[in-house]
């Protein structure tokens, strides 16, 4: 597990280490430091203060896919197919991770889409900046969590 401190230094890195073809606001120094901060985001999310928002981000995190390999086994169709990572077969826990990863990255790209065109019609850009700020904090916890799950051996039992 990552914890605090490795998901607040893989996304100073990332952050830090931004091309030039990446928007301004988002090199800044306060946007390195603000998209450091959100690094540990999603795991503040998993409190047990917030029962609701912990069972809602839990399956972010991670979800059981064995049971339904066993039952497609059971009828003779073989295994689900899923990509693979780091040369085997991902557990639920890197399905997971990815798939939160792919949602946060689209909503990343909405929100530079909704700045270019603001930019473009010289209007007021602070709202969209701040969101995609966040979103890129966000998008380095699962970027972390799933290159972390590529250095250690699978929470896997089937295959």
């Amino acid at each position: 597990m990552l914890g605090n401190g490795g998901h607040r230094l893989i996304n100073r890195l990332a952050a830090s280490t931004l091309p030039a073809s990446v928007p301004a606001f988002l090199r800044s120094d306060a946007a390195v430091n603000e998209i450091e901060y959100l690094g540990p985001e999603p795991d503040r999310w998993r409190s047990p203060a917030e029962p609701e928002l912990s069972a809602a981000q839990a399956p972010e995190h991670f979800i059981d896919l064995e049971p339904a390999d066993a039952l497609a086994r059971c009828r003779g169709v073989g295994l689900i197919l899923r990509p693979r990572c780091c040369g085997r077969r991902p557990s639920g826990e890197d399905w997971a991770a990815a798939m939160e990863a792919t949602e946060v990255w689209e909503r990343l790209k909405a929100a530079l889409r909704e700045y270019r065109a603001l930019t473009a019609a010289g209007k007021d850009t602070h709202g969209v900046e701040a969101a995609a700020i966040f979103y890129a904090g966000w998008l380095g916890h699962y970027v972390g969590d799933a290159s972390q799950r590529c250095t250690r051996p699978f929470n896997t039992t089937a295959g």
